[in-house]
């Protein structure tokens, strides 16, 4: 859908939260066959949509000939009511695999300077330092400072200006919600990230993972434009930042959760008293 997926009000919310998906699928089991999948009808309401949409990716994962009607189911039911995108059971099975919005009008522009920070402290120790990106739309100049963990190559690796777009390309599927917060399904593992987009007509973006963990490299991203908040329902992001960081040979230390369980947030978000 179009830039800026619509907002999600508190009765869009609750009505989603009494879908209760994960028990309603069960009259899709045993394992049935997409034809006996299809002979029950078709779906009445967002309810429905979202309960064949998460029978399909229980029973048959979306790897799988059911696939691409899962996908459709999905998309029928957020496009109903928004508010699907983050009811937690489908939020975490449907995860980065269905456009859900167009970017944001700045991540079409090229930042003039990246500033990156990354912080991890577990058991087995430390690791945090500070990245920046001057000259990130002409001619990269990285350096690291603050650094506390093993040192990275020396010279760092050059970049290009293309290679910083890869981090604006990457601000994709992001989704309204009431205030930022700590999505946190795992245990032992707390790697937190910030970046500052700063831009050559004076506008700065600012992102951050906020010690969100449900990615084992920090995140999903959380960001502000335009005075809305959002969190991003992709790994997108956290995906550019690996590789940018692997590539330049900075640590990472060592992000492992030992016991992961998903979150419910969405009635935190929409209806509990802010």
């Amino acid at each position: 859908m179009p830039w800026p997926y619509p907002s999600i009000t508190a009765d869009q919310a609750l009505e989603a939260l009494n879908c209760v998906v994960d028990a309603e699928h069960a009259r899709y089991t045993p394992k049935m066959s997409i034809e006996a999948l299809l002979s029950r009808g078709k779906p009445n309401d967002e309810c429905e949509w979202a309960t064949l949409a998460y029978a399909i990716q229980a029973e048959y994962g979306l790897d799988d000939v059911g696939s691409e009607m899962a996908m459709d189911a999905y998309a029928q039911a957020v496009t109903k009511n928004p508010a699907y995108a983050l009811r937690d059971i489908i939020f975490y099975a449907f995860f980065g695999t269905v456009p859900l919005v167009e970017a944001p009008p700045i991540a079409s522009e090229a930042p003039a300077d990246v500033l990156i920070t990354y912080a991890s402290n577990t058991q087995l120790g430390r690791v945090s330092y500070k990245l920046r990106i001057r000259n990130a739309d002409t001619n990269p100049q990285v350096s690291v400072s603050e650094l506390h963990g093993p040192p990275p190559p020396s010279p760092l690796p050059a970049l290009t200006p293309n290679d910083v777009r890869q981090l604006t390309a990457a601000l994709t599927e992001l989704v309204p919600i009431p205030r930022t917060f700590a999505l946190q399904p795992c245990d032992d593992n707390y790697p937190d990230w910030t970046m500052r987009l700063s831009y050559r007509n004076g506008h700065t973006l600012d992102l951050e993972t906020n010690h969100s963990n449900m990615l084992f490299f920090g995140g999903p991203w959380q960001t502000t434009i335009d005075g809305v908040d959002y969190i991003q329902a992709s790994s997108n992001l956290s995906d550019a930042i690996r590789s940018l960081v692997e590539y330049l040979g900075l640590p990472i230390g060592w992000p492992s959760a030992t016991v992961c369980s998903p979150q419910p947030f969405l009635a935190d978000l929409f209806l509990e008293p802010q």
